[in-house]
């Protein structure tokens, strides 16, 4: 809740992710805190990925967006599994992949 995502928010996340063939529970945790703390501390990868697709880091921000908010406005703009792995850690970028489809 403290970084802006609510209850139902990360349990559709996880059950979407499990939906997409993640079957460990580790694997899902995992995924979904490093997306999470790549998004509130993004790194300079991706920070160069946002720019390059006209994002900035206020479409990023969950506090403001929520997590389905944040996915919304990153697959809107062309942010794929390309963009995931060239901007986010391996972990994370999984997880957005999954959540992506």
């Amino acid at each position: 809740a403290t970084v802006g995502v609510s209850y139902n928010e990360l349990t559709a996340a996880v059950g979407a992710m499990a939906n997409a063939g993640i079957r460990s529970g580790s694997t899902i945790g995992t995924g979904m805190r490093q997306l999470l703390v790549d998004l509130i501390t993004p790194s300079k990868n991706l920070k160069a990925e946002l720019s390059r697709l006209g994002l900035s880091l206020e479409d990023i921000d969950l506090k403001s967006h929520g997590l389905s908010g944040v996915l919304e406005n990153l697959k809107n703009a062309g942010f794929d599994t390309s963009s995931a792995f060239s901007g986010l850690e391996v972990r994370a970028a999984a997880a957005y992949t999954a959540l992506s489809n």
